[in-house]
């Protein structure tokens, strides 16, 4: 009797592992459903290739992903810098919302919009918005990026390294 239930109960069973989305890939028929509506992907940004237009973000994997969307202009200003993009799956390519900078040249940076207060400057960062008060002496070439979206890295001795994203 028991020998009878389990095979009824067999193919519900095997359906069911079919639908469970906690199968692995390697055994699923169509690739993995993105369970939120935005998606992070981290990679380094590459221009060029095929289409010197086009914009890509190269995963840990060495995978090429074509990325599109409003913010890609400011992207291709910091390509080869890794960078944490957020958005969602448009075809054949990726749709970025925002992304932020988090590395640039094997160095930690930070990506903020620039400020001063009449005592000093600060990055109001792009990922949570939190002040970053810039203590160390800063170059001019930066100071003149005031308003402006850039990237910094720590300073080596008195140099801060940069770049401007833009507005």
């Amino acid at each position: 009797m028991l020998h009878s239930r389990l095979l009824t109960a067999l193919p519900l069973l095997v359906a069911l592992m079919a639908c469970d989305e906690n199968v692995p890939t390697a055994i699923r028929s169509e690739p993995p459903q993105p369970r939120s509506s935005t998606l992070q992907l981290i990679g380094v940004v590459e221009a060029g290739h095929s289409n010197r237009d086009a914009l890509f973000l190269r995963l840990g994997d060495e995978t090429l992903v074509p990325v599109i969307g409003g913010e890609t202009e400011k992207l291709a200003r910091v390509a080869g810098a890794r960078v944490s993009v957020h958005g969602n799956w448009s075809e054949e390519t990726f749709d970025i919302q925002w992304f932020l900078v988090v590395e640039v040249g094997g160095v930690s940076a930070r990506d903020g919009l620039l400020l001063h207060n009449g005592q000093g400057y600060m990055l109001r960062l792009t990922g949570d918005g939190a002040i970053l008060p810039l203590t160390s002496r800063l170059p001019d070439e930066l100071l003149e990026h005031v308003g402006e979206r850039v990237w910094i890295t720590p300073p080596a001795g008195s140099v801060v390294a940069f770049g401007v994203i833009g507005n």
